[in-house]
């Protein structure tokens, strides 16, 4: 069992999202840098060493699942403007077990994606593909395989969304590198499947494509609904 699952499950809570983060890297995906802070103070002791950026600010709140609606998020915020908008989120969300700020910087323009995983009744653990961001709901195009993944098996699922023009950089936007996006998805349902027992949903909506690579901007993972059975 993993160290930070495992520590999540004895408190027989679901994760927040940097928890999220953090199990992701210890089972190889890479996320781009983040910063975790429950205290104003120890943001502003740190505030020197951050890149001269814009970040997104977002609460960390078991109470909270959907923060755009609950306005939970604060978008292309300058470094200057951290510790106000750090105090403004931590009050107005204080009733709402508030845990902590995730801050993390504002990545490049690109297409937006989406993977995971979900329970089948029928066949299992499937790995979930296809165009994420604000499109998902309009366009509603997704694939799915069985996990585990090879590399064959993902690099058919990418060829097998309809959009293939956003996966090839459209008006000036950096085209997806589909090895580096094959292994993720790879990676994604190999995680899935050996914790099959522990997680019932992946969500890393929206995966952006930049010319740095893929970088997830938004991670959720759901236990599975009886925690009481799991193993560890």
């Amino acid at each position: 069992m993993n160290r930070i699952f495992q520590k999540i499950i004895n408190e027989g809570r679901q994760p927040l999202e940097y928890e999220v983060y953090q199990f992701f890297e210890e089972e190889g995906l890479k996320f781009p840098e983040y910063y975790v802070f429950s205290d104003l103070e120890d943001l502003e002791s740190k505030l020197g060493d951050m890149p001269d950026t814009k970040y997104a600010c977002k609460v960390m709140s078991p109470k909270i699942l959907h923060k755009s609606d609950l306005k939970a998020v604060k978008l292309n915020v300058h470094k200057d403007e951290l510790p106000a908008v750090f105090f403004d989120l931590k009050k107005r969300f204080e009733t709402l077990d508030f845990n902590s700020v995730l801050i993390v910087p504002m990545a490049d323009d690109g297409v937006e994606l989406l993977v995971g995983s979900t329970k089948d009744p029928t066949f299992g653990t499937i790995t979930v593909f296809g165009v994420g961001g604000t499109l998902v709901e309009i366009l509603k195009d997704v694939t799915f395989g069985t996990s585990p993944l090879s590399m064959s098996d993902a690099e058919l699922m990418i060829d097998s969304i309809k959009n293939q023009d956003l996966l090839n950089g459209p008006r000036g936007l950096p085209a997806t590198n589909r090895r580096e996006l094959a292994e993720f998805l790879v990676t994604v349902s190999t995680i899935s499947n050996k914790y099959e027992g522990v997680i019932s949903e992946i969500d890393i909506n929206p995966l952006r494509v930049t010319d740095k690579g893929l970088i997830p901007l938004d991670a959720r993972v759901i236990f599975t609904s009886d925690l009481s059975k799991v193993q560890l």
